[in-house]
């Protein structure tokens, strides 16, 4: 009686798990993706105040407002500390294409003519943007994965363990 109870009961926490960490992994697409697209909203603002009013990058960053950037904690890190933290900030891996990009952009800004700050902020705003919507076509299939491979892997362990 208490063997099957205790079966039971792992049954039902592996399978709650393996729905938890699809789940997990599905938010932190998505945030990455919103974080992604905001950075891409800062790099187009900081383009558009040097070629139309040729503010210092600081005042631009003081200038600047984003809700979920301010939320997350890292627009007041970007002020303090610069734009040489946004890299470091989207916690990917550093092989990954939107890190190159971005890392990129925040060695290069600052050090050129205005024209070619202008031009390097479009050019990486429209980078972001056709990664924006890479990932987000892609986020869909990996939506279904990450709802249905979890849970079928556990409940098949628990099959074979029952």
């Amino acid at each position: 009686m208490t063997e099957s109870i205790v079966k039971i009961a792992g049954s039902v926490i592996l399978l709650a798990t393996s729905i938890y960490f699809g789940q997990v992994k599905i938010t932190a697409e998505r945030t990455r993706i919103k974080i992604l697209s905001s950075f891409g909203d800062m790099i187009k603002y900081i383009g558009e105040k040097i070629e139309h009013f040729s503010s210092p990058l600081p005042e631009i960053l003081s200038e600047y407002n984003n809700p979920y950037l301010e939320s997350v904690g890292y627009l007041d890190a970007i002020r303090s500390h610069g734009l040489s933290l946004v890299p470091d900030c989207l916690k990917i891996s550093q092989n990954h294409e939107e890190y190159i990009l971005i890392k990129r952009f925040t060695d290069s800004i600052g050090k050129g003519y205005k024209d070619e700050e202008v031009t390097l902020c479009k050019y990486t705003h429209q980078k972001l943007a056709e990664l924006e919507e890479k990932m987000s076509a892609v986020l869909k299939d990996k939506e279904k994965l990450y709802r249905t491979i979890p849970p079928m892997l556990a409940l098949s362990v628990i099959l074979i363990l029952i």
